[in-house]
């Protein structure tokens, strides 16, 4: 029940957090058929009275051939080029307190891929005290 709480009080965040990325960064997302940028997991969920969020997220670049490329993410001074690869897999140790955007641009600085991480802020609702301890009679 409690679980079923969060996720009705963390969905409209999310998807709150996700339109006003999507207004402030007009990017075509990762198209379908083609997956260019993959960040997993997509969210971290941090409680209210935590200053920031830790995690690892696990960052996934893939080019069908052997590309030139720059890693972005301004909201946390993240800014990596790479030379003639097809395929890059990194882990990021994030300690972040705002959603951030990804994007996978080439050296002429055209965005080819877009991601956004989204860092959602739970508030703890007091639950009343169960009266029977655990048992019931009848």
């Amino acid at each position: 029940m409690r679980l079923f709480i969060i996720i009705l009080t963390i969905l409209p965040l999310i998807f709150a957090n996700h339109a006003a990325a999507e207004a402030l960064h007009p990017v075509t997302q990762n198209s379908a058929r083609e997956k260019i940028l993959i960040t997993v997991p997509d969210i971290c969920i941090k409680n209210e009275s935590e200053s920031h969020c830790s995690i690892k997220l696990n960052v996934k670049v893939q080019f069908p051939t052997k590309t030139n490329f720059c890693l972005i993410a301004k909201e946390i001074a993240l800014k990596e080029c790479y030379w003639d690869l097809k395929l890059l897999e990194q882990v990021l140790h994030l300690n972040v307190s705002n959603s951030v955007y990804f994007t996978v641009t080439n050296h002429e600085e055209d965005v080819l891929a877009a991601q956004f991480f989204n860092v959602a802020n739970i508030k703890s609702k007091r639950t009343r005290p169960r009266r029977n301890l655990g048992w019931i009679l009848f």
